[in-house]
């Protein structure tokens, strides 16, 4: 609440879909008894450890994804755009010398 007085909406929608994607991650759990994670890791053997890959599995790598969109993929954006604004550059500068 404090994000949306401040009118940092980038921040609350960030806090709001890591707050989702954690609340899903706790019914993926639920459900990932009924997907069989055989096509990643093999077939497990022992049921507590099965467990404990599907909860670490369901658990982490939704946050991780969210992570990567919400955060690393706008900055590796930024710099995609910020080397063909260089370049762009090198190309008059050198159209110009010439």
């Amino acid at each position: 609440m404090v994000l949306i007085k401040n009118k940092n909406i980038k921040a609350h929608r960030q806090f709001m879909v890591r707050s989702y994607v954690t609340v899903l991650s706790f019914v993926a759990v639920r459900v990932g008894d009924v997907v069989s994670m055989d096509f990643l890791f093999g077939p497990i053997t022992d049921p507590t450890f099965n467990r404990v890959v599907n909860e670490y599995f369901f658990s982490f790598m939704p946050l991780i994804c969210a992570e990567i969109a919400m955060t690393w993929w706008p900055v590796l954006k930024t710099i995609k755009s910020s080397r063909k604004k260089v370049q762009q550059q090198q190309t008059t500068l050198i159209i110009k010398k010439t």
